[in-house]
């Protein structure tokens, strides 16, 4: 594996984010507390960031930054 550097400044901390919905079901547990069981997750809107300059790399420029 290579390391991945920002594009912009050359960190290494960068991050993927993204939003995530999980649908959840409530049910009773075995000790009578409740739970949530989940059932379904859609993702979506993902991007990458970089923690230091705040650059937001496409896939593109951080498969280049590898090379």
């Amino acid at each position: 594996m290579k390391h991945i550097v920002c594009p912009e400044c050359d960190s290494q901390r960068l991050y993927h984010y993204t939003d995530v919905y999980v649908l959840r079901t409530p049910v009773v547990k075995e000790d009578g507390s409740l739970g949530l069981l989940d059932f379904d997750t859609d993702e979506f809107a993902g991007f990458f960031e970089c923690c230091d300059c705040g650059h937001r790399p496409t896939e593109a420029e951080l498969l280049s930054s590898a090379a």
